[in-house]
């Protein structure tokens, strides 16, 4: 999988509306759109999920439902699902701005339709921007403002962080959601399962959930970056800290699915601190990754996890599957 997605302005024509999909998960699409001055989106028109956009530059024009709103740089537009909308570029630069769906449409079917353009969604429509007054600590020294709290029925919050100046002793952890990453200024450090990413503007970091990272600002430059998290549930926990052991990366490895045509294993739970195959194999870890071994005892089985429940481990084994032969 391509945790990094790069946004390349090449790729689109100038001279009409047009977009690039950098992500297509099962919780939400990800598009970059770019607007030339006198151009816009489609006609008036509905969708039947929630839509956010978020301005990157230039200025946006848009009609939510009967209302004209202006959306200048760093606005976020929450569009709820069956809301009549479009937006066009009247100023004197393009307009781009990143489109996120929740959830996207199944696969086949269009991404909109025509409607009456007097109609509204299930809840408000709005354009937001970020809360200064409502920045918080978060760990590692990074600063959180959030612009939208969870919204719509699939529950997107959006924040603006500010990374912490942290050595690469930034703690790893997990979440129960995708998180996405829109670079905005500076440079971001990510780990991702242990691989290092310098990641600068107009790139997106896609976290899906359960991949273990942790990121820091390593330049003694400002670094800020949107976070998206999909779905997020207001009063859930966030974030839950994990030590980088053999279950971690053996979750890790699946999301990149480089054991997928191993014949050799399948997934199972319930194993914690050994396992060995019928064929006389043994999962060990090393830094750089896994490998059958001979040996009949799992080596370097750290599995270590810190929740931030009040469930102790159990949520943890269940999540974090361990791989054991059952048939070679």
């Amino acid at each position: 999988m391509d945790y990094i997605r790069s946004f390349d302005i090449g790729l689109l024509d100038a001279g009409r509306f047009d977009y690039q999909m950098l992500a297509d998960l099962e919780t939400c699409y990800v598009i970059v759109c770019r607007s030339p001055t006198g151009s816009g989106g489609p006609d008036t028109h509905v969708h039947d999920c929630d839509q956010f956009y978020y301005v990157l530059d230039g200025t946006m024009n848009v009609v939510l439902g009967e209302t004209e709103y202006t959306a200048e740089p760093e606005s976020l537009v929450f569009i709820p699902r069956g809301t009549t909308h479009r937006n066009w570029t009247v100023g004197a630069q393009p307009e781009t701005h990143i489109d996120i769906l929740v959830p996207p449409p199944a696969r086949g079917q269009a991404m909109s339709r025509p409607a009456d353009p007097h109609k509204t969604g299930p809840s408000a429509p709005c354009v937001c921007h970020a809360d200064e007054a409502r920045a918080m600590s978060g760990p590692d020294g990074q600063v959180v403002t959030p612009i939208a709290a969870p919204r719509g029925a699939a529950g997107m919050a959006v924040n603006v962080v500010r990374a912490g100046t942290a050595a690469p002793t930034a703690s790893w952890h997990i979440h129960n959601f995708d998180q996405l990453y829109w670079i905005l200024e500076g440079t971001l450090t990510v780990e991702i399962a242990g691989e290092r990413h310098d990641v600068t503007p107009g790139n997106l970091v896609v976290l899906p959930a359960g991949v273990p990272h942790r990121n820091w600002n390593e330049a003694d430059t400002v670094e800020r970056h949107l976070a998206f998290l999909v779905p997020a549930s207001a009063g859930q926990p966030v974030t839950r800290s994990v030590t980088f052991g053999l279950g971690v990366a053996l979750r890790s490895w699946l999301h990149q699915e480089a054991l997928a045509s191993h014949p050799c294993w399948r997934s199972c739970r319930g194993i914690a601190d050994s396992a060995t195959s019928p064929c006389g194999r043994a999962i060990r870890f090393h830094e750089k990754g896994l490998r059958c071994t001979s040996p009949h005892e799992l080596e370097a089985a750290s599995f270590s996890t810190q929740s931030s429940t009040q469930n102790g481990y159990e949520d943890e084994l269940e999540m974090l599957y361990l791989l054991v032969n059952a048939t070679c």
